[in-house]
């Protein structure tokens, strides 16, 4: 892979951290991109837009069945010693 392929990833993965408000990850990716030599503030963050807060989920409509506890296995037991031969 070369720089220029790496840097695109970067940026690309930079704009999904900024449009999802995940500005901490976004400065990590900001700081990989520094050190591989890109000039800082080619992505601001007015240029991505935002994504909707989040997406609306429907409420559960019926409950779950409770777990059945399954019977213990029976304890091991070892074998029976042999007994000695009487002479």
């Amino acid at each position: 892979m070369t720089i220029d392929a790496i840097i695109a990833a970067l940026e690309h993965e930079l704009a999904g951290y900024i449009r999802r408000g995940l500005k901490d990850r976004a400065a990590l990716v900001e700081q990989e991109l520094a050190r591989l030599g890109r000039s800082p503030g080619a992505t601001p963050s007015e240029v991505v837009p935002a994504e909707p807060g989040s997406t609306p989920t429907k409420p559960a409509t019926r409950a779950r069945k409770p777990v059945e506890r399954v019977a213990d296995a029976p304890a091991y037991e070892p074998p029976a010693k042999p007994r000695k031969a009487k002479k």
